[in-house]
């Protein structure tokens, strides 16, 4: 169905900009800033705009959205609470992470070469972690 289509597409993004957070720890390098380039814009206003407003509202959608109509939970909330985190961990340690939009054509490479690894037979699932932790209850 299409719209399994759009949510497969939709977590496969955001996996990749979180996997790209997660594949090494950069400011060990001497990185304090971070681009997650992408040419979904959804990806970038979620994570820089909407979330925010997600957060506040108990993840409801509130405004006009390509993720959804206004009252309805945000799609994918579990890997946007994963990538919020992520993001976060970096800006504790004054590491910005930024998020930019650029066009299908700029971002055509990426996505063929993304594509050529999904398909290989040699793949390598313990190369990135997911750090999905369970929350501790406040008391």
């Amino acid at each position: 169905p299409p719209e399994l289509c759009h949510s497969t597409l939709r977590r496969a993004a955001l996996r990749a900009a979180l996997a790209a957070l997660e594949f090494h720890r950069w400011e060990t390098e001497g990185f304090d800033k971070i681009v997650i380039a992408t040419h979904h814009g959804w990806l970038v206003d979620g994570i820089s705009r909407w979330i925010w407003e997600w957060r506040h509202n108990k993840w409801r959608i509130m405004a006009e959205s390509p993720l959804g109509m206004i009252g309805e939970q945000v799609p994918d909330r579990d890997l946007w609470e994963l990538l919020d985190r992520a993001v976060r961990a970096y800006e504790e340690i004054d590491c910005t992470v930024r998020f930019w939009k650029i066009s299908k054509a700029q971002n055509a490479q990426a996505v063929q070469l993304a594509s050529e690894g999904a398909c290989k037979d040699n793949q390598q699932p313990q190369t990135v972690r997911w750090t999905k932790k369970k929350v501790q209850p406040s008391t």
